[in-house]
């Protein structure tokens, strides 16, 4: 079997998992945040809580029993049979990417609603399957009976970005990049800087203000490579 074959048949089944696992991502860090949050810090000034490392822990278990052979990478430390989940698996052309929480700082407030949960599937470093949930917040036009929040979604299966299921296009004749604000301008093709961007959105999700600006839905935020 050829490797874009391999991969096609991997995806047919991965996408829907994907999905899956991330709406009760989202089902589970709503209702710990309706008890309220606590929270600690991370050796790198960062915020964790209970809930990132509980999600995190769901989704290593579902991964780890349907694709024992995939390399995994989280974002989290776990104690336990995951302590050296990084490192697991070292041969494997794929690897999953796990973020439980991205902008646990937002998550930790009772109100703000820019956080979600991230997965991707790599194939030899290249990503060909990745999804961002963002459970509470909502895009008017994008609102679905089937969840709350908006699912973004995009895989080598298909072209585009797919918002709750429905294929979504930047159309660029109608956004004027040139008047956007530059977030990123120290970008080159050895490393990527976004300390810039982190400054400029501080606890915001940085996920999800980059698929809002894949989909075409944040109109504020435009990624410039070399100030270009």
């Amino acid at each position: 079997m050829n490797n874009s074959l391999q991969t096609e048949n991997i995806l047919v089944e991965v996408n829907p998992f994907i999905k899956e696992m991330l709406l009760e991502c989202g089902s589970m860090a709503k209702k710990k945040k309706k008890n309220g949050i606590n929270f600690e810090l991370k050796a790198d000034g960062t915020k964790v809580t209970k809930a990132d490392l509980a999600i995190q822990k769901f989704v290593l278990d579902k991964l780890t029993l349907k694709y024992p052979n995939y390399r995994i990478t989280a974002e989290e430390i776990l104690d336990g049979k995951y302590s050296s989940i990084n490192h697991e698996n070292m041969d494997s052309d794929f690897r999953w990417i796990i973020d439980p929480i991205d902008g646990t700082s937002m998550f930790v407030q009772p109100n703000e609603t820019f956080f979600g949960h991230a997965i991707a599937l790599l194939n030899k470093n290249k990503v060909i399957a990745s999804a961002f949930y963002a459970p509470e917040h909502e895009i008017e036009k994008f609102k679905t009976n089937k969840w709350s929040g908006i699912l973004f979604e995009a895989s080598e299966l298909n072209d585009g970005v797919f918002v709750n299921e429905k294929s979504t296009f930047i159309n660029r004749d109608e956004i004027n990049f040139k008047e956007r604000r530059i977030i990123l301008d120290k970008v080159n093709s050895e490393k990527l800087n976004i300390k810039d961007f982190k400054a400029e959105f501080k606890s915001r999700s940085a996920t999800l203000s980059l698929s809002l600006l894949a989909s075409g839905h944040e109109n504020s935020v435009v990624v410039f490579s070399n100030g270009d």
